[in-house]
């Protein structure tokens, strides 16, 4: 079961693109693998709300089907709802299931909140989070500072990293 965070914490830029866009193209790799292992696919793109539900099914077409409903999803400038998207993940899904949540934990207050509901899916259920990397705070982190505003910079950049 993939779970897709279109809220606005991976709207920020990795390189060329948006973290978002990353995490759609880093969904479709492990939902083609469960389909290629006889293995059940389901999706649920969430925001504050669920935009998208997709039962888990056996079905090659499943796959078709979470294509289409990634490639026009946009992320919304609102705050995650992890309980909703996690709750309801975990009700219809009584056999062991890997949760794979796509998102991005650069606010730490969000990503508390994630935690704590990310219990909701054990013991039974396996959760895997799946962040895409800053290359700009990377970059900043190991940068050798020489000026006030670099030694900020990579101040910032390691306490974020940190977090």
């Amino acid at each position: 079961m993939s779970l897709i965070d279109a809220s606005r914490a991976p709207t920020t830029y990795c390189g060329e693109r948006t973290k978002f866009d990353a995490i759609l193209e880093a969904a479709i790799l492990p939902a083609r693998s469960a389909l290629d292992q006889d293995d059940g696919l389901g999706l649920i793109v969430f925001s504050d709300q669920i935009e998208v539900y997709l039962n888990p099914r056996r079905e090659r077409a499943q796959l078709k089907a979470v294509i289409e409903n990634l490639y026009a999803k946009q992320p919304r400038l609102v705050e995650p709802n992890y309980e909703a998207a996690l709750t309801l993940a975990s009700k219809p899904n009584s056999r062991r299931t890997l949760f794979i949540l796509l998102t991005d934990v650069t606010v730490i207050k969000s990503a508390r909140r994630m935690r704590l509901y990310l219990r909701i899916l054990t013991p039974r259920r396996l959760p895997m989070v799946m962040t895409i990397a800053d290359e700009t705070i990377e970059q900043n982190k190991l940068r050798e500072p020489r000026t006030a505003p670099e030694f900020y910079r990579t101040g910032v950049a390691t306490e974020l990293m940190f977090e």
